[in-house]
C-alpha cells in the first residue's frame, strides 16, 4: 500500500517537473538569444535534421523488431507493423503517464499477435540494458578523453574499438542470456544487431544535437554532441519525465557547458531545436500510425472470427 501510495503522489510530480523545466529551458535559452537567430536555419540543415529524427525511428523499429522475434507470437509481427507501433508509441510518450506507449505497444501485440505482456517487458528490458552497455562506456570514454585534451584520432580509435567489443559480446553470451531472460525466448535472433543498432542510433542522434548547434552558429566538436547526447538518451531512458521533458535538455545544457567553451542557454537552445524536430516528424507519423492501426485491427479480429 506504501509503494501504491508513493507512485501516485510522485508521477503527478515527475509530469510537472518535466513541464516546468522545459519551459525554463525555453526561457534560458532564449533569455540571451534573439529568436532571430532561430530562422537562421538553412533548408539543408533542416532537411539533416529531419531525416535523421526519421533514421532514429527507423533504427529503433529495427531494434523492437529483431528482440520481438525472438519471443513466441501466434503470427510474425512485420516491419511496417512494428514501425507504426513504434511511431504510435513515439507520440504517446509525451502523454504524462509512467510509459505510455509501452503499455499501449504491448497492448496491441497481446490483441494482434499474442504477445504475453511479460515478453513485451522483457523486450524493454532487453532495449534497456543494451542502452546502459552503449551509453556508459560511450560516456565514461569521452569524459576522461575530453578532460585529458586527447588527440581527436585516439579518442575515434578508442572509441571504434570499443564498439567493436560491445557488438561482438551478445554472440558469446545466447546461453547466458537466455536464462536472464527466464528462457522465454524461442530463439535469440541476430543478438550481434542488438548493439550495433544501439550504437548507430546513438550517433546518429548525436549528429542532430551537433546540427542543432550548426544552426545556433556556435559550432561543437561531434565528441562533445556524443557525449552529452548518450547522458541524455539515458535520462530519456530512465521515463522519469514524458519521454525526458526538460530534464534532457538540461542534460545537454550542462555536459556542453562543461565540455565545449559554449554556454548553457546556448546548450538549452540546440537541446529544443532537437526536440522540435523530433516532434515535427513524430506528431504526423504518430497520428497516421494511429489511424492505420485502428483499420488494422478490426480485419485481424474479423479474420480470427472466420
Amino acid at each position: 500500500m506504501k509503494q501504491e501510495t508513493l507512485k501516485k503522489f510522485l508521477k503527478p510530480i515527475a509530469q510537472i517537473l518535466g513541464f516546468v523545466l522545459v519551459i525554463l529551458a525555453i526561457y534560458y535559452a532564449t533569455h540571451d538569444l534573439t529568436l532571430d537567430i532561430f530562422k537562421s536555419i538553412t533548408p539543408t540543415q533542416f532537411f539533416l535534421l529531419i531525416i535523421a529524427v526519421f533514421f532514429n525511428l527507423i533504427l529503433t523499429t529495427f531494434l523492437f523488431h529483431i528482440i520481438t522475434k525472438s519471443f513466441r507470437t501466434t503470427s510474425p509481427v512485420s516491419y511496417p507493423l512494428m514501425f507504426k507501433l513504434i511511431a504510435f508509441s513515439s507520440l504517446l510518450n509525451y502523454i504524462p503517464l509512467i510509459r505510455p506507449g509501452l503499455w499501449g505497444r504491448a497492448a496491441y501485440l497481446k490483441t494482434s499477435h499474442q504477445l504475453e505482456l511479460k515478453d513485451s517487458l522483457l523486450t524493454l528490458g532487453i532495449i534497456f540494458a543494451i542502452s546502459i552497455f552503449v551509453f556508459f562506456p560511450t560516456a565514461s570514454i569521452l569524459l576522461l578523453a575530453l578532460a585529458n585534451e586527447l588527440p581527436s584520432h585516439l579518442i575515434n580509435i578508442t572509441l571504434l574499438t570499443t564498439f567493436i567489443v560491445l557488438t561482438l559480446i551478445p554472440s558469446f553470451l545466447k546461453p547466458l542470456i537466455r536464462r536472464l531472460l527466464l528462457s522465454r525466448p524461442t530463439q535469440i535472433t541476430t543478438p550481434y544487431l542488438w548493439l550495433l543498432l544501439k550504437i548507430i542510433d546513438m550517433l546518429v542522434a548525436s549528429f542532430r544535437l551537433y546540427i542543432a548547434f550548426q544552426v545556433l552558429g556556435s559550432p561543437i566538436s561531434y565528441h562533445v554532441a556524443l557525449l552529452a547526447t548518450s547522458a541524455s538518451l539515458f535520462v530519456k531512458l530512465l521515463g522519469l519525465t514524458p519521454n525526458g521533458l526538460g530534464l534532457s535538455e538540461w542534460t545537454v545544457a550542462a555536459l556542453t557547458a562543461i565540455a565545449s567553451p559554449v554556454t548553457a542557454a546556448t546548450g538549452a537552445a540546440a537541446a529544443l531545436i532537437d526536440r522540435a524536430a523530433e516532434i515535427l516528424v513524430t506528431l504526423p507519423l504518430g497520428l497516421i500510425s494511429v489511424y492505420q492501426l485502428r483499420n488494422i485491427a478490426p480485419k485481424q479480429q474479423d479474420q480470427k472470427g472466420k
